[in-house]
C-alpha cells in the first residue's frame, strides 16, 4: 500500500495501522514523490492493492496525485483503492479519483473499512462532516472558536486521549510524541517567518500541519490555536493578531514541557 501525507506523524500513524492489518507499507513524504515511487515499483512488478493520500500537500495535492494515480489503470491486474485524508470538510468538494474520504484526526477503524471498501468515508456520500457525524467535545475537529469555550475544554495533554489514538499502544504513543517533539518547533518557526514576510499561505500550511500534529497527540490546546489561526488566515486573507500568534506559542510551550514529562516518565 502507498501512503502519501506531508506529515510524519500522520504517515507513521497511518502505516502503523496498515502494518497491524498485515499489509506492505510505502510512504512518501508529498505528493510527486508518492507518484515516482508508485510507478517505480508498479514497473518492478509490484502491485498495490490500496493509496492513503493526504489532501494538503506541497507540489502535487491529494486530488491531482489521486488523478495521476489512476492512468493506466485499466491495464492493472486489481483495482487500486484511494483513499484521501483531509483536515477540513470544506476540502472535500469533489473527491476526483477517490474511492473515499476521511477527516483528520484519524479513526483507526473507519481507516481499514474504507480502505477494504465496508463503506466509511465513501465518497458518494459528501454530507460527511470533518470529525465525523457527531464530534466527541475533545475532538480537534469540533474545536470552538471561543476563547472561553476552548480555555474551559481544553486541556494542555490528554493522556487517556492520545493513547486511544494510539490504539493502546504505549510505545506508538512514545514514538509519536517524539516526532511533535522534533517537528513542532520548525512549524512554529516556519509560521513566524511566514507571518513576518507575509506570506499567508505558507503560514495557514505551517497552522494547518502543527494543528493535526497536536491533534495526533492529544495537545488539545495548542491544536486550538493553531486552527483559530488557520482559520483567520484562511476566512479573513490577513495576517491574525499579534495575540493569537502570542497564545500559540504560550500553547506549544505548554505542550511541549507536558510531553516532555509523558517522555520522561516513559524513560525516554
Amino acid at each position: 500500500m502507498l501512503v502519501a501525507d506531508d506529515s510524519r506523524i500522520d504517515r507513521r500513524i497511518v502505516a502503523s495501522i496498515l502494518e497491524g492489518r498485515g499489509h506492505r507499507v510505502l510512504v512518501a513524504g508529498d505528493g510527486t514523490s508518492a507518484l515516482a515511487l508508485f510507478r517505480e515499483n508498479e514497473a518492478k512488478g509490484v502491485v498495490f492493492d490500496a493509496a492513503v493520500i493526504d489532501f494538503q500537500m506541497p507540489g502535487l495535492g491529494g486530488e491531482d496525485l489521486a488523478q495521476a494515480l489512476r492512468v493506466d489503470e485499466a491495464k492493472r491486474v486489481r483495482p487500486l483503492r484511494i483513499v484521501l485524508l483531509s483536515g477540513a470538510a470544506e476540502e472535500r468538494t469533489a473527491w476526483k479519483g477517490i474511492d473515499a474520504a476521511l477527516p483528520k484526526p484519524l479513526d483507526p477503524e473507519a481507516l481499514l473499512a474504507a480502505i477494504e471498501g465496508r463503506g466509511a468515508g465513501e465518497a458518494k456520500e459528501p454530507t460527511v462532516k470533518a470529525g465525523g457525524a457527531s464530534p466527541a467535545p475533545s475532538s480537534p475537529s469540533a474545536l470552538s472558536d471561543s476563547p472561553s469555550e476552548e480555555g474551559s475544554e481544553k486541556v494542555v495533554f490528554d493522556l487517556p486521549e492520545a493513547l486511544k489514538r494510539a490504539r493502546g499502544k504505549q510505545a506508538l504513543l512514545v514514538e509519536l510524541v517524539k516526532i511533535f517533539m522534533d517537528d513542532s518547533g520548525s512549524y512554529l518557526e516556519t509560521l513566524h517567518q511566514a507571518a513576518s514576510s507575509g506570506n499567508l499561505e505558507q503560514m495557514e500550511r505551517a497552522a494547518h500541519r502543527l494543528k493535526g500534529s497536536s491533534a495526533n497527540v492529544s495537545a488539545q490546546r495548542t491544536a486550538a490555536a493553531a486552527e483559530r489561526i488557520e482559520k483567520t488566515v484562511r476566512s479573513t486573507h490577513a495576517l491574525p493578531e499579534a495575540a493569537l500568534l502570542s497564545s500559540l506559542d504560550d500553547e506549544v510551550g505548554k505542550a511541549r514541557r507536558a510531553l516532555s514529562g509523558f517522555l520522561a516518565q516513559n524513560q525516554v
